[in-house]
């Protein structure tokens, strides 16, 4: 009878780290099913990343085009501007 209750715990034991090797292994399969949605969240979220880059540097080079596209306009509005003031003072001064 001890051999009986012994056997009987020894499969009670047995049956308990079974389930609890189950238990483990659905959580571990979620785990890993979690790994993976953040993984392809990540992969998606360096998609966008890359593609916002390459639209500001884009943004940049036409910003820096523009840019030195209005830097030269000015300057030849000074320069006109210059001339004409020079011209002006000239007339004033040469008819005197």
């Amino acid at each position: 009878m001890a051999d009986e209750i012994d056997r009987a715990k020894i499969v009670k034991l047995l049956e308990e780290i079974r389930d609890n090797q189950r238990v483990q292994l659905e959580r571990q399969a979620e785990a890993i099913a979690l790994q993976k949605q953040q993984r392809e969240l990540v992969e998606v979220r360096m998609g966008q990343a890359i593609s916002l880059q390459d639209r500001a540097e884009l943004l940049q080079e036409r910003s820096s085009k523009e840019l030195k596209t209005h830097r030269a306009f000015n300057f030849s509005v000074l320069s006109i501007f210059a001339l004409l003031l020079i011209l002006i003072a000239w007339i004033t001064f040469s008819t005197r």
